[in-house]
């Protein structure tokens, strides 16, 4: 089974990525940098999803560290359309995909997190917000 850690610092976020992908992947919540570090030391993942908003957390830091740290671990980011600067910033890093909060609902979700372990990559219809 895929192991997801799904980093966000919002519980609603949280609680309904594991009501909607619980039954198909084994999920860990996490909601700052240091708790993502300190569960991937603990037990690695085959991916993060880092779900990114307008707040203080430090994602293109934390995202170099983790490209570091843990270079198979694949990377999907699912942001906020007013952090475009940022999510620019971890392309260039090397993230495996991204996905608008706007258009995330489970069908899109679920595709991209299989696009994104197949190894594929997902961009798909967000371009248009990011370019």
């Amino acid at each position: 089974m895929l192991q997801i850690v799904f980093f966000d610092n919002h519980l609603m976020y949280s609680e309904g990525f594991v009501m909607a992908f619980g039954d198909q992947f084994d999920i860990r919540t996490v909601d700052t940098g240091e708790a993502l570090f300190d569960t991937l030391a603990d037990r690695p993942a085959d991916m993060v999803v880092i779900g990114v908003n307008r707040c203080l957390i430090k994602y293109v830091d934390i995202t170099r560290q983790l490209r570091s740290e843990y270079p198979d671990v694949k990377i999907l980011v699912i942001a906020s359309n007013d952090v475009t600067k940022t999510v620019q910033s971890m392309r260039d890093i090397g993230i495996d995909g991204f996905t608008g909060k706007r258009h995330a609902g489970k069908a899109v979700l679920e595709n991209a997190i299989r696009k994104v372990a197949a190894g594929e990559g997902y961009s798909g219809e967000l371009d248009e917000y990011y370019n």
